[in-house]
C-alpha cells in the first residue's frame, strides 16, 4: 500500500492518447463463455476520455440509479448515485488511480512497520470547505465512525484507531488484514470534519444538513426529488485536480426514454450506463459520443435461502446450466456485456492476472446446456416448490433478464416464480430477514470496491453481509480467511482461486448471469470523464472534466 504522488491530469492525458480514435460504435457482442467476451463490433474498449483543457460554467449529469438516500459516507453503499456524488465532495485516506493502482490521498504516505499496523502520515495544509484545517483528530474520528457503518465488515479486524502524532494516525489490527489497507481508497476511508459531523448528528449527509469535507467540490444545493448541485472549490489542496467546471447539477431521471432524449438533445451532458434501450440512438447521436469499457460490476442471482427449492446442489447446478447467457447478452443487453463464470471481472484482477485468467478459464463455462440441466433435475427430482426470484420492479432490464431465466428453467423442468418488489422494499432484502422470507434468490448488480477479488469474497464469508443462507463451506471459508492476511500477491491469488473454484462448483453464493460493460455518454462539449467504474465511484472524477479546448 505504498505509492508516490503523480500528476492526475497528465496521467489521464497519457491514457487517453493511447485510446484516442478507437471508438466507432456499439452493436452486437459474442462471448466464448469463459469471461472473455469479445468487444462489441467496431469498438475498442477505452478506460477514459480525452482530458479536458478548457473551463465550463456548468453541466448536467444524470444519476441513472436515482436519488441518493444520503451522502453520508457511512451509508453510501449504493452503486452509482451516492458514491458518484460523494467522490467529489469527500477525500479518502488513499486514492485508486486511473490504472487500477493506489496512491496517497488525505494520507500523504502509509507505513506498515509490522503486519498488524498501518501508520498514516496525514497531509498538512488541507482545509475543509469552511476554511478550517484538517487534523489527525478528524481522520481518527472518521475512521472510528466508519467502523460502525455499512462498511464495518472491513473493520472487523481493527483493534484500535489512535492519533499518534500531530499529523499521524495509527490503526492497529488484531490480525494481518490486507483488505483493510485497500479499502481506505473507498468511502470506508472517507474523511469528514468531526465538529460539523457531530453537530449535525443523524441529519448529516441529508438535504437539510449536507456535510463538511475537503474535496474539489462542495454541496451547493439539494432539492429533494429534483437535483443535487455541487460548486467548485477553488481552494482545493490538490492543485493537479483543480476543477474546471464551475457547477455540476446531478439529476435523478430513471425513465429510459426521458434519459435518452435528454442526452440526444443536450439537456443532459453526461451519464454512466445510459439506458440499454437507447443505445442505438445514442450511437447515432450528433450531440455526443458513446464510450465503453470493461466494468467492475457483476449481475448475478444471490442465494437467499436453501430451505426451499435450492437446498439440493444439483438443482442449483441445473438452474445455472439452463440459463441462456448468450441470448440475454445479445437480445437484452444489446451486446454491452460479457458472460462470465465468476462474479469478479478481469478489471478486479489487480495482481496475478495470468493466474486469475487461467482460473476463469478452468471454471465451468457460462454457456447454456439444457441437456445437462435436464439430467440433473431428473437425478435430483424436480422440487415440489417453485424457485422464487425477487427483483426491483423499477428495473425494466431485470424483468427482461429474469423472464429469460424463467423460460429456460422451464425447459429444464424447473418452475421459477418471479417476484417484483418496489425499489424501496427490494433494497431491504440486503438486511431484513423478514423481507427475504419465501425468497430463494434475488437479482443484483454488484460493484467491487477495489481491484482485488478477495474484497468481494471476503464479504461472502459466513457470517457476512452477502452470505444470506448461512451456508458454511470450509473449502471456501478457510482459504479466504487465510488470504486476508497474505501480502504476497501470488500466494493470495492461489488461495482466492481455490475458494472461487469451490464456490462455483457448489453454486453456493451466487449464479452469475453476465458482467456488464461500463458505458458512458458525453456531450461533445464535455470531456475528461473516466469510463471505468472505479474512477466513477471513488476518484474525484468531476475535477478532471472540462471542455475539449
Amino acid at each position: 500500500m505504498r505509492g508516490t504522488r503523480t500528476n492526475g491530469r497528465a496521467r489521464i492525458l497519457a491514457v487517453a492518447a493511447v485510446a484516442a480514435g478507437l471508438l466507432s460504435g456499439l452493436v452486437g457482442c459474442s462471448s466464448d463463455g469463459k469471461g472473455n467476451g469479445s468487444t462489441p463490433k467496431g469498438l475498442a474498449l477505452t478506460p477514459t476520455t480525452p482530458v479536458g483543457t478548457g473551463p465550463l460554467d456548468s453541466l448536467v449529469w444524470n444519476l441513472g440509479a436515482g436519488e441518493p438516500a444520503s451522502l453520508d459516507p457511512r451509508v453510501t453503499w449504493d452503486l452509482a448515485s451516492g458514491n458518484t456524488v460523494l467522490a467529489n465532495l469527500c477525500d479518502n485516506l488513499m486514492r485508486q488511480t486511473q490504472d487500477g493502482d493506489y496512491e496517497p490521498g488525505i494520507a500523504e504516505s502509509v507505513a506498515t512497520p509490522d503486519p498488524t499496523t498501518y501508520v498514516y502520515a496525514i497531509r498538512q495544509g488541507v482545509k475543509f470547505s469552511d476554511g478550517t484545517s484538517l487534523t489527525a483528530e478528524d481522520v481518527a474520528f472518521s475512521l472510528k465512525r466508519q467502523s460502525r457503518s455499512y462498511w464495518s465488515v472491513f473493520f472487523q479486524n481493527v483493534k484500535s484507531i489512535d492519533v499518534t502524532g500531530d499529523y499521524e494516525v495509527t490503526v492497529s489490527m488484531s490480525k494481518p488484514d490486507v483488505v483493510f489497507g485497500e479499502v481506505m481508497s473507498t468511502p470506508a476511508g472517507a474523511v469528514m470534519q468531526q465538529r460539523y459531523t457531530q453537530a449535525q448528528g443523524k441529519a448529516v449527509g441529508t438535504p437539510t444538513s449536507g456535510l463538511m469535507c475537503t474535496g474539489p467540490y462542495t454541496l451547493d444545493n439539494w432539492a429533494p426529488g429534483d437535483s443535487i448541485t455541487l460548486k467548485a472549490n477553488p481552494d482545493y489542496w490538490d492543485k493537479d485536480l483543480l476543477p474546471q467546471v464551475g457547477s455540476i447539477k446531478f439529476t435523478f431521471v430513471r425513465n429510459p426514454s426521458t434519459v435518452t432524449n435528454g442526452l440526444n438533445t443536450g439537456a443532459i451532458d453526461g451519464t454512466w450506463n445510459p439506458p440499454i434501450e437507447g443505445l442505438s440512438q445514442l450511437q447515432r447521436s450528433t450531440e455526443g459520443t458513446l464510450y465503453a469499457n470493461t466494468g467492475i460490476m457483476g449481475t448475478a442471482l444471490l442465494m437467499s435461502s436453501f430451505d426451499g427449492a435450492l437446498g439440493d446442489v444439483r438443482i442449483r447446478q441445473a438452474l445455472q446450466k439452463s440459463v441462456d447467457y448468450d441470448g440475454i447478452i445479445s437480445a437484452i443487453m444489446k451486446g454491452a456485456a460479457s458472460s462470465a463464470p465468476a462474479l469478479t471481472s478481469s478489471v478486479t484482477w489487480g495482481y496475478a492476472k495470468e493466474a486469475y485468467q487461467q482460473a476463469a478459464d478452468d471454471l465451468p463455462p457460462a454457456t447454456q446446456d439444457l441437456a445437462a440441466a435436464k439430467k440433473l433435475v431428473e437425478e435430483a427430482g424436480a422440487p415440489s416448490q417453485a424457485i422464487v426470484i425477487a427483483y426491483d420492479a423499477g428495473d425494466d432490464s431485470a424483468a427482461s433478464v429474469l423472464a429469460s431465466v424463467q423460460d429456460s428453467a422451464k425447459q429444464a423442468g424447473l418452475d421459477v416464480e418471479l417476484r417484483p418488489m418496489p425499489t424501496s422494499t427490494y433494497l431491504t432484502l440486503y438486511y431484513d430477514e423478514k423481507v427475504r422470507e419465501g425468497v430463494d434468490m434475488f437479482l443484483v448488480t454488484s460493484s467491487f470496491e477495489v481491484p482485488d477479488p478477495l474484497e468481494l469474497y471476503y464479504q461472502m464469508l459466513s457470517p457476512g453481509p452477502y452470505n444470506f443462507t448461512g451456508y458454511e463451506n470450509p473449502d471456501f471459508n478457510d482459504p479466504i480467511n487465510e488470504a486476508v492476511g497474505v501480502s504476497d500477491p501470488d500466494e493470495r491469488a492461489r488461495l482466492v482461486i481455490s475458494a472461487q473454484q469451490s464456490a462455483a462448483e457448489q453454486v453456493q453464493l451466487w449464479l452469475t448471469i453476465y458482467n456488464p460493460y461500463q458505458l458512458l455518454f458525453l456531450n461533445d462539449r464535455v470531456t475528461g470523464a473516466p469510463v471505468w467504474s472505479f474512477g466513477s465511484l471513488f476518484y474525484p472524477w468531476a475535477a478532471t472534466l472540462g471542455s475539449p479546448g
